[in-house]
């Protein structure tokens, strides 16, 4: 900005090639913006000198150096991912020097002509970014492609990033058997099947009708959904009276619908809302959106969740199956009631970046819910209560670490510290008891129990600096507890990842989120350390609680209009941050 008295003329900015005095320049006028500022806009493309001239007498010079604009990367920072909902997750990096403008995925069938009967539509997606301007920064996305056509076949991913003159980069392509979805209700199974037969062979049409046929004979016996019969009755007449070469696209789409129907029941419908709100909500976060508009999202995911929980219990109940432990333990109202606290007040708070991570931790542990009708095997019951153990006895270690320094500074002489440290001893050596049958579920689930003995050692000495008075030395053993304690919930999960791959048929490479540092309830932060590459904080209770002090205290600073404008300026840039 340029700054002119009033009266004082006409600014004007001549521009030339670097290596002349301008002997051919270029003017540029500039324009009122209000309150006596002009602003000049040009675009440079190459090095050049910028002379700038009020009512015709020189104002100043400058010699500006054109940088080349470099193209944005885009890198997985983890290997793609099968959940236990056969979605795909998608964890990656991008940079750009002047911030990305869109990613996007693009999938292509292997070894088959693109133009082929297999092929259909081309399967693309855009990926969300980080918060705005997206120079760099890390993002993750879910997606659900059980239903496209592709689902059981080789495919290739390649994932690109687009800055804003439109250079693109793209990651190495990826290749894999795009997921298909395990159906196990029989007529579920068999609708599947009929699907699955048009899709690869549109000739047998008229045998998948026969079968359709078949099925809805007996409704009372197959289909007693009244909803689930009219579908077979209308999908078989499609494609009793579809020609050759005719689109079956929708009557394969009306097949799974009602394959999905007669599996899950309402939770299909009620995961599909809660998806769609979820990548709406991850859009706000990235886009900046306003505090109005992010309550409104969060009241609605808050809906979306509710539902669907409660769809899922319901069919349970519908199954007449106990929900699995590890369901009940990743249904925990509290634990997820504590997220969307923590990702609502870190969005208003300033930290849109760790509330988009913690917003996809939260839907890794939806994604990663068992199905209502899938027994949990020993090890996976074992696995489900230590996690529920472990994270209980964080939650408690850390209550006493916070109460010892509460004690530590009440400034007590050497007596009380000694009397109050012993009353606090008692609980640790409790905490450190129920760690031992902790550290026997672990075992049982056949995780790797070596940080929790550093844990035992740890609550040990703490006990003992406990007894004697030592507050400060007592909080170092407790803090040392504490990250043995998250190290062992990382070990955990890498045990219940194992298991969830077993089960799924997957090995070892395709799990929930295989090799990554997550606690069994598929989310990092405070109580079990970040991932392994993550860049991002998660910040505790106490880091939201300053930031949203320095950002009152930045809002007060900057109301106070007699402050010299310099510093005005200043505050008003350190606001636009958050």
């Amino acid at each position: 900005h340029v700054r002119i008295h009033r009266g004082g003329g006409v600014a004007v900015l001549r521009t030339g090639p670097l290596a002349s005095a301008i002997p051919d320049p270029q003017a540029i006028p500039f324009f009122n913006i209000g309150e006596g500022e002009g602003e000049a806009k040009a675009t440079i493309d190459e090095d050049l000198n910028a002379r700038l001239t009020v009512g015709g007498l020189f104002a100043g010079n400058w010699r500006l150096k054109a940088i080349a604009d470099t193209p944005p990367s885009l890198t997985l920072k983890t290997p793609i991912a099968v959940m236990q909902s056969q979605t795909l997750r998608f964890h990656y990096e991008v940079k750009d020097d002047y911030g990305v403008q869109s990613a996007r995925a693009s999938i292509t069938l292997q070894g088959q002509d693109p133009k082929g009967p297999k092929a259909g539509a081309a399967l693309s997606f855009d990926l969300p970014l980080p918060p705005k301007p997206a120079r760099e920064g890390e993002s993750t996305v879910f997606k659900d492609l059980t239903s496209h056509r592709w689902a059981g076949l080789p495919v290739t991913i390649t994932l690109t990033a687009t800055d804003a003159l439109g250079q693109t980069s793209s990651a190495t392509p990826i290749k894999l058997t795009l997921p298909e979805r395990h159906f196990s209700q029989p007529l579920a199974r068999a609708l599947i099947e009929q699907r699955r037969t048009i899709v690869r062979n549109p000739a047998a049409k008229d045998r998948v009708a026969k079968i359709l046929e078949g099925l809805s004979l007996f409704p009372e016996l197959f289909a007693p959904d009244h909803a689930v019969y009219l579908g077979m009755r209308v999908a078989h007449y499609r494609l009793t009276y579809a020609r050759p070469g005719d689109d079956l696209s929708s009557t394969e789409q009306l097949l799974w619908d009602l394959a999905l129907q007669v599996e899950e029941g309402v939770a299909a419908d009620a995961q599909a809302e809660l998806r769609r709100i979820q990548q709406q909500l991850a859009k706000a976060l990235s886009e900046g959106a306003s505090d109005a508009q992010i309550a409104q999202l969060m009241q609605q995911l808050r809906m979306a969740i509710q539902n669907f929980v409660q769809a899922v219990q319901a069919n349970g109940a519908r199954s007449a199956q106990t929900i699995p432990g590890q369901m009940t333990r990743e249904l925990n109202a509290q634990d997820l009631k504590a997220m969307l606290d923590q990702v609502e007040t870190l969005a208003r708070s300033g930290s849109p970046q760790a509330a988009q991570q913690l917003l996809s931790q939260l839907q890794a542990t939806l994604e990663s819910l068992q199905s209502a009708g899938s027994p949990a095997n020993p090890k996976e019951q074992a696995a489900a209560n230590a996690a529920d153990g472990l994270r209980a006895l964080i939650e408690q270690q850390s209550q006493l670490m916070d109460k010892t320094f509460r004690e530590q500074s009440n400034n007590a002489d050497g007596a009380a510290k000694v009397q109050r440290g012993q009353a606090l001893a008692g609980d640790q050596e409790r905490l450190n008891q129920a760690l031992g049958d902790l550290m026997k579920q672990m075992q049982a689930a056949g995780a790797d129990v070596k940080a929790l003995e550093g844990a035992h050692s740890a609550m040990q000495a703490a006990a003992q600096n406990l007894r004697e008075g030592a507050l400060g030395d007592a909080q170092t053993g407790q803090g040392k507890a504490l990250e043995s304690l998250r190290q062992g919930g990382e070990a955990l999960a890498r045990a219940m990842q194992a298991l969830a791959s077993q089960r799924a048929g997957q090995g070892g490479g395709q799990g929930m989120g295989a090799g990554e540092n997550t606690d069994p309830l598929g989310r990092q932060g405070p109580n079990f350390g970040p991932q392994s590459g993550d860049k991002t904080k998660v910040p505790t209770k106490l880091d939201i609680q300053r930031a949203r002090e320095i950002l009152e205290e930045l809002q007060r600073r900057a109301s106070e209009r007699s402050r010299p404008e310099p510093e005005l300026e200043y505050l008003e840039r350190l606001l636009r941050r958050f």
